[in-house]
């Protein structure tokens, strides 16, 4: 008998897209700590990728922000599952913090930090008006998450085909009239 071989990557995805499915299924607060904080490590990965991608200077900061922004609504909608644990975590009752909770302002404190970043530099490249800064990079977060608590109450949003209009929406006051010129929308 010869043993089978196993996809040992696979085999990961499959467990972890498991617990994923349970953990959205019966709810953060009745899941084990452990695997509370495995699954949000595994987000809090994804989501830093992203964001590290961003900060590498190889286009233009407004450029890596807009991909920064799709690439995160992006994630979210390929992750229905993940983003119902991520609800739970903002549901979940702070003091005290039930076993296992990430610290969420941290995690917050860093996304914004990058925004921030990519609006400085915006900003010092004359394609963003001067003084954006922490209160649009917040903005431009909860733009993300209003429009995906949509999406998870009510499946009918289309989540995929809303990067477009948070971009614009978000970003069109953040430009600096300078750098559009005469006329330009």
């Amino acid at each position: 008998m010869v043993p089978e071989r196993v996809d040992q990557a696979a085999r990961r995805e499959e467990i972890r897209s498991s617990a994923i499915r349970v953990l959205s299924r019966e709810g953060f607060a009745v899941t084990k700590g452990e695997d509370r904080a495995a699954e949000v490590a595994l987000m809090a990965e994804r989501t830093d990728r992203l964001s590290q991608s961003a900060l590498q200077p190889h286009r233009p900061a407004v450029e890596r922000l807009t991909g920064l922004l799709r690439s995160t609504v992006e994630l979210w909608a390929e992750q229905p599952d993940l983003a119902r644990v991520l609800t739970d975590l903002w549901a979940a009752e702070r003091t005290p913090a039930p076993a296992g909770t990430p610290d969420m302002t941290a995690v917050y404190r860093t996304h914004r930090a990058v925004v921030i970043e990519l609006l400085r530099e915006g900003v010092r490249e004359g394609d963003l008006r001067p003084g954006a800064g922490p209160a649009e990079a917040a903005v431009l977060i909860g733009a993300i998450e209003g429009c995906l608590v949509q999406w998870l109450i009510d499946p009918s949003v289309p989540l995929t085909e809303l990067s477009t209009p948070i971009i614009g929406a978000c970003l069109s006051d953040l430009r600096d009239d300078r750098a559009r010129g005469p006329g330009s929308a």
